[in-house]
């Protein structure tokens, strides 16, 4: 197998723990073999380059949950995760469990949502989370797969891509884009989108949602936010500046040099380039009116007339 470079792209050496979805759904167990429940998910910290798995979601029912520290795993075996002697912390809670401000879940913040590989500039889905073991036994979170040859093998179609490689990317080469995690990356000092210079910060906003967008410059220094705004398109450019409106973005481009920023007071001004656009073609299709009575033809004049000399 490849060698895990930097960038982690290709074949990952993922040791005893593979990919997530390898893991969701097996029994968890105490180490006398009493069942706990199954693995509906797994939580990390967001703000190292690859986070170390931090709890189970395990599920002993459909309505309650239970989150489990991974210290207390003693082993993964193929049929199930073993718990140590001591028993799970707290007791199972009815609806979604409570997250630390740093923590998200991977199956449901991550696997099968889109993200950005800021090296890459390349908006994909996620199809698979890559894990791998350190020396010490315990498992990181090492890359995402990407795209539908990846998503195969999860539909038990493995083999038809069992001699193609699936293209890994670096975890920490990553922006989230779910509300959770997004949310969770901008305030993590960590983040990889803190590291981009000002063009590919503009590549970045491209390829977010508006608000996302917007909630990204609000948390960038400002003068780093009007650069990036800057060396964007000028319809993401107009777009951005009116989802923060004239109150936040005028501060923010105050921090330009002058001729900049009348450039970029300009897109303030104008009108959204899509205003009053239909996006959903199917809704609200405009009806043509009735066409006019027209007057019944003169005999002889019609298309399919015959004169009376005709034989």
């Amino acid at each position: 197998m490849d060698d895990m470079s930097p960038r982690r792209t290709g074949s990952v050496p993922t040791g005893r723990f593979g990919t997530l979805t390898d893991l969701l759904g097996r029994p968890v167990r105490t180490h006398d073999g009493a069942e706990v429940g199954r693995l509906e998910d797994v939580s990390i910290h967001l703000g190292m380059p690859h986070p170390d798995l931090e709890r189970l979601l395990v599920r002993p029912d459909r309505h309650t949950s239970l989150m489990v520290p991974w210290s207390a795993v003693h082993n993964v075996t193929d049929d199930a995760i073993v718990l140590t002697n001591a028993p799970p912390c707290g007791a199972p809670e009815p609806g979604p469990p409570d997250l630390a401000p740093a923590e998200i879940l991977l199956r449901r913040d991550v696997l099968d949502t889109q993200v950005v590989d800021l090296q890459g500039q390349r908006l994909s889905r996620v199809a698979e989370v890559v894990l791998v073991e350190r020396d010490d036994g315990s498992p990181e979170v090492a890359a995402v797969r990407l795209g539908l040859m990846a998503i195969l093998p999860r539909l038990g179609l493995g083999s038809f891509v069992r001699h193609h490689s699936h293209p890994a990317v670096d975890w920490q080469d990553l922006h989230l884009t779910s509300p959770r995690a997004h949310t969770v990356q901008l305030a993590t000092e960590t983040a990889g989108y803190r590291q981009l210079d000002a063009g590919d910060l503009a590549e970045l906003l491209a390829r977010l949602s508006t608000g996302n967008a917007a909630g990204l410059l609000r948390a960038i220094d400002p003068e780093r936010a009007a650069t990036a705004v800057h060396r964007s398109h000028p319809l993401t450019a107009a777009r951005l500046l009116k989802a923060l409106g004239p109150e936040e973005a005028t501060p923010m481009l105050a921090t330009l040099p002058p001729r900049v920023r009348a450039d970029a007071t300009v897109h303030l001004a104008q009108p959204p380039a899509l205003h009053h656009r239909r996006f959903r073609r199917t809704s609200g299709w405009r009806r043509l009116p009735p066409l006019a009575s027209s007057p019944p033809a003169a005999p002889g004049t019609g298309p399919t007339d015959r004169s009376d000399g005709d034989t």
